[in-house]
């Protein structure tokens, strides 16, 4: 990994999403995924806290935004916003993809 790399961790209950968004993130220049957690308690250290969940209620998303989240998005509508991000992060993530 280089300097220029972004480090990416997955946190995700299901090991299916997992290795949907490890897939999709692999495509990208610039990106690796370097860990993966099972539930939002392993990943409350991350710098970066994208949380994709099938639960987009508003309570739950003002409460994972208090908890440290910078980003809530809704698996079922907005799961191409996770690539938006990291390529806000890092202009270096592939942009064809």
């Amino acid at each position: 990994m280089s300097a220029d790399s972004l480090s990416v961790i997955i946190v995700d209950d299901s090991p299916a999403i997992r290795r949907r968004l490890v897939a999709m993130i692999a495509e990208q220049v610039g990106v690796q995924v370097v860990a993966e957690a099972g539930d939002a308690l392993e990943g409350l250290e991350l710098t970066e806290l994208i949380v994709l969940t099938n639960y987009p209620y508003i309570a739950y998303r003002r409460r994972c935004i208090s908890l440290g989240a910078d980003h809530f998005f809704d698996k079922s509508t907005q799961f191409d916003r996770v690539l938006q991000v990291l390529r806000e992060m890092c202009p270096r993530v592939n942009r064809t993809a």
